[in-house]
């Protein structure tokens, strides 16, 4: 009867264990799917910010760095996204018929028609160009007889200037000055060099803003292939200053800036 109960009581205690050795094996495989899933993400995430990074790494290695910034004893009046207020903000007029002494003035984009009737009348027309911005139809500077840059290099007292209108294309539409990355990097490919390069949007660097404002590949391509040290856009509504991998200086206007270049 003991030999009996012992067995009974070693069965007991095996069964015991291996319940336990099913939990643990179990507790181990769900610990391993886990794992893996932090894994794949973590992959994932890398992987994105390869892709992102990946364009301007690749223009810094085939152009190396810029040329070397100089001064151009150059004084130029910007005028950039205004989207109708010039024809309600007094006090932006008023600042803008106040100036006098520039150069040259160039327009970034996205004015409507009121702006550029009012910037037409304090402006000469022999002193503006522009380019166009992406609420801007692709005609519009001919109705004023602005004389539109994009995909040209102008000559400003001995100083190359080169433009670029529209931003990259969010959304289905041919009527605005919109690009698809391609064709961006395709006009940037097809211009001459020049000392500056201006545009309506930001040169893309990586993803952070969203579609509509995180830059136009041949913004970048241009400013790499041409090392063009200086950089000037509109497009974010603000005033911004970014040094590129190559050591480019972008620089963001917003509504009405003299610069001393």
């Amino acid at each position: 009867m003991k030999k009996k109960s012992g067995i009974k009581s070693y069965l007991i205690l095996l069964k015991s264990f291996l319940v336990k050795e099913d939990k643990i094996v179990k507790i181990i495989n769900i610990l391993k799917e886990k794992i893996l899933l932090i894994f794949k993400s973590n992959k994932r995430l890398s992987n994105a910010n390869i892709i992102t990074n990946t364009f301007e790494e690749q223009l810094l290695t085939e152009f190396d760095n810029c040329n070397e910034k100089k001064y151009h004893n150059l004084k130029l009046l910007f005028i950039t996204d205004t989207h109708n207020c010039l024809t309600y903000d007094n006090e932006s007029l008023e600042y803008l018929k106040n100036i006098t002494n520039y150069d040259y003035c160039i327009l970034l984009g996205d004015h409507s028609a009121d702006d550029l009737y009012e910037i037409t009348k304090i402006i000469p027309k022999e002193k503006i160009c522009g380019v166009l911005g992406n609420h801007d139809s692709w005609e519009k500077y001919k109705e004023y007889d602005i004389e539109n840059i994009n995909e040209k290099v102008i000559n400003i007292n001995g100083i190359r200037i080169a433009g670029i209108s529209g931003s990259f294309k969010y959304k289905n539409s041919d009527q605005y000055a919109l690009y698809t990355h391609e064709e961006s990097i395709e006009i940037a490919n097809n211009m001459t060099e020049a000392d500056i390069l201006v545009s309506h949007d930001k040169p893309f660097t990586e993803k952070q803003y969203g579609d509509a404002h995180d830059g136009l590949k041949g913004v970048t391509q241009y400013i790499y292939k041409n090392h063009i040290p200086l950089h000037i856009h509109g497009h974010l509504h603000e005033e911004t200053e970014e040094i590129l991998k190559n050591e480019t200086k972008s620089i963001g206007l917003y509504k009405i800036k003299v610069l001393e270049l």
